[in-house]
């Protein structure tokens, strides 16, 4: 389901605000490798909020991304004193379309392996 919400300006551009909302299992059916759909199958039934401000032509100015985590479940199946809710929101902004583009690549100890990092969390078993 989607709906328009406003006519925002981010960055000074008029836009229309539109929201969506999703499950990771309604997106996981949608993604071409098992792979990673299996990652967000694991996520559970919490709704994602997909918040995005389009320009007239469709560029996308803003994206927010809204997902909730409810442990409630693990936590009583694995014993653990998890938090009952959590969550990540992530906010995109896009400006300067057709403008050269330059990126640092971040070296050393600022860089991890996103694997080595939930094996080390262990967070990948909980998900699969």
């Amino acid at each position: 389901m989607s709906s328009l919400l406003a006519t925002t300006r981010p960055g000074g551009v008029a836009t229309t605000h539109y929201r969506a909302f999703a499950t990771p299992c309604s997106i996981a059916e949608l993604l071409p490798v098992r792979a990673g759909a299996s990652a967000l199958e694991g996520t559970g039934d919490s709704e994602i909020i997909f918040d995005v401000r389009l320009e007239a032509d469709g560029l996308s100015r803003r994206v927010y991304i809204d997902h909730p985590f409810d442990f409630g479940s693990l936590t009583a199946s694995l014993g653990e004193d998890l938090p009952d809710e959590m969550g990540t929101t992530i906010r995109m902004d896009f400006f300067e379309y057709g403008q050269p583009v330059s990126i640092a690549i971040s070296q050393g100890d600022d860089v991890i392996d996103f694997q080595d990092w939930l094996d080390d969390s262990g967070i990948d078993g909980l998900l699969s």
